[in-house]
C-alpha cells in the first residue's frame, strides 16, 4: 500500500469511526503513522484530502464495475451488481456519505461524479439498451444507495435485489 493509500484509508477510518468532524490533517497523519510533512506532500490541505477521498470512492466503484465486467456482465449489469455490492458492504457507505456531504462546495469533485453518470449513459447507447429502461436502472441504483447511505426508507437486501433483478429482466427482454 502506498503512503497516499495509507492516508486515504486512515481518513476513511476516522470518518467511519469518529465522524467527519474529527477529520483533521493531524489525526489522519497520526492514524496513518505518517509525518505531517508526509501527509502535506500528498494533500496540502483538508480540501485536497476531501477531493482525494471522493476520487478514491469513485475509483473503488469503477473497479467494482470492472471486476463484474471481467466476470462476463455487460456494463449496465456490472453497474447494478457493483451498486448491490456497495449496499451490502456498508463500511464504505459511511465514508461515501460523509465525503459527498463535505463535497457540496467542490465543483470539480461533483464534476467527476457527473462524468460517471455520463459514462453510464454512453454505455447504454453502446449496448443498445433503451434509454428509459437503462436510466430507470441507474436511478434505482442511485436511490437504493442514497436510501441506505442516509438511512431513509431502507429496504432489506432481498427487496433491493428484487428491484434490480426486475429492472435487469426488463432490460434483457427489451434488448432481445
Amino acid at each position: 500500500m502506498t503512503t497516499k493509500e495509507k492516508l486515504l484509508e486512515a481518513a476513511s477510518k476516522i470518518i467511519i469511526t469518529r465522524g467527519i468532524g474529527s477529520l483533521t490533517l493531524e489525526t489522519v497523519a497520526l492514524e496513518a503513522g505518517v509525518s505531517k510533512g508526509g501527509l502535506l506532500y500528498h494533500f496540502p490541505n483538508k480540501e485536497e484530502l476531501i477531493v482525494g477521498l471522493n476520487l478514491y470512492s469513485l475509483e473503488r466503484f469503477r473497479n467494482s464495475i470492472k471486476l463484474e465486467m471481467e466476470a462476463g456482465k455487460n456494463y449496465v449489469e456490472a453497474y447494478a451488481e457493483a451498486t448491490l455490492n456497495d449496499l451490502f458492504h456498508s463500511e464504505y457507505l459511511g465514508i461515501d456519505a460523509s465525503v459527498l456531504a463535505a463535497s457540496e462546495n467542490h465543483i470539480t469533485v461533483l464534476e467527476k461524479w457527473n462524468e460517471e453518470c455520463n459514462r453510464f449513459t454512453e454505455e447504454l447507447k453502446k449496448e443498445g439498451i433503451p434509454f428509459e429502461l437503462g436510466m430507470s436502472l441507474r436511478l434505482a441504483c442511485d436511490g437504493l444507495w442514497y436510501s441506505k447511505m442516509f438511512g431513509i426508507g431502507e429496504l432489506n437486501e432481498e427487496e433491493q435485489r428484487r428491484i434490480i433483478s426486475f429492472l435487469l429482466k426488463q432490460i434483457r427482454e427489451e434488448s432481445l
